[in-house]
């Protein structure tokens, strides 16, 4: 995919930009607690009213997840596309321990592909909302190895949360599988006992990268999307499951459970030239940080140097000054035009 393509596919993100994401969506088929059939009269009109609600909250990534099946979300998936919301398939899951699991796929996957996942969980799509599947450990296997992203819902509340009624080595072995990243939180409850110890990784829990704490509770009215567990912010590159998967392993700095706060600060935003070595050229620039990669010869120190040039900054050291100073004169030449644009608070 071209540069200009991947931009315009991503709308706009030019590197890691923080963005909110529902990930635990219920169509308007779900058939449970305060099921939106319940308090709309059709399913464009829930679609619609949910739709809103996400572009007035910004919420730019949605995962549609409910239980046991994907056919509900066919047209949630449609009407979000057309908004320019990115909407992911996917389902929720029980697992054999007794516990809800969220199992969420790359935008674009059909309902064939998710169905087959229902049923390499050992249920056939569609079954009831309480039926049983295989175990958590077999399950983050399978859903992993097809791409998924896996996440242990509402981790803290009674009966239905990986942390509720589970202690010692059972406990300890979920938590210390190196496929789990994240675990979905409740705020509105009371944390489980073993749940501070950890999200802190402490013994026993101690593992080699620490988990993601994020917020994604059902959401079946456009309402729920305002309350505090409902939404997380994730700092991506693109608007995928894969840009989240590598969020949810760095969480330090890629995910929030509030919005971040951004420093207002000048940034620099792309380059471009006329004439000279790079004449047609632009390079989008990230506002934390950009990585110049390719092979000698290709233009890296040009474009550094002319980064320097049009901010009128001096290299520090006299071989780094000769080395400007050449490229200015030789690389860029007389008549080149060098346009910085700069976005200032």
């Amino acid at each position: 995919m071209s540069l200009e393509r991947e931009i315009a596919a991503n709308r706009g993100l030019i590197g890691a930009r923080w963005i909110r994401a529902a990930l635990q969506v219920n169509p308007y088929g779900y058939q449970g607690r305060n099921s939106p059939s319940s308090r709309f009269k059709s399913e464009d009109d829930y679609n619609s009213a949910l739709l809103d609600k996400c572009q007035e909250l910004d919420v730019s990534i949605i995962a549609i997840t409910d239980h046991w099946t994907v056919d509900t979300a066919v047209g949630l998936i449609r009407s979000a596309e057309a908004r320019g919301i990115v909407a992911l398939p996917g389902f929720e899951a029980n697992t054999s321990e007794g516990f809800h699991v969220l199992v969420i796929f790359e935008s674009g996957s059909t309902p064939a592909m998710v169905n087959a996942a229902i049923g390499a969980c050992n249920v056939t799509p569609g079954c009831p909302n309480g039926t049983v599947g295989c175990s958590f450990k077999e399950m983050l296997e399978k859903m992993s190895q097809l791409g998924a992203l896996v996440v242990p819902a509402h981790v803290n509340v009674a009966n239905s949360g990986m942390l509720t009624g589970r202690q010692g080595t059972a406990l300890v072995n979920l938590i210390s599988d190196p496929l789990l990243h994240a675990l979905g939180v409740t705020p509105s409850v009371e944390a489980a006992q073993e749940q501070q110890a950890i999200v802190e990784g402490r013994k026993p829990f101690e593992r080699k990268h620490p988990l993601a704490i994020i917020h994604a509770d059902d959401v079946s009215h456009p309402d729920s999307l305002d309350t505090d567990g409902a939404t997380t912010w994730f700092k991506v590159s693109s608007l995928t499951v894969e840009s989240l998967k590598l969020a949810v392993r760095t969480p330090e700095t890629r995910v929030s459970v509030s919005r971040p706060e951004v420093e207002a600060r000048p940034l620099l935003k792309k380059i471009s030239w006329v004439g000279g070595f790079l004449d047609g050229v632009t390079i989008p620039l990230s506002s934390d940080l950009t990585a110049l990669i390719g092979g000698r010869g290709t233009g890296k120190s040009t474009a550094i140097e002319s980064i320097r040039f049009v901010l009128g900054l001096s290299p520090i050291g006299s071989a780094a000054k000769t080395d400007h100073s050449e490229i200015v004169s030789s690389v860029l030449r007389s008549g080149t035009v060098v346009r910085l644009e700069v976005e200032a608070p």
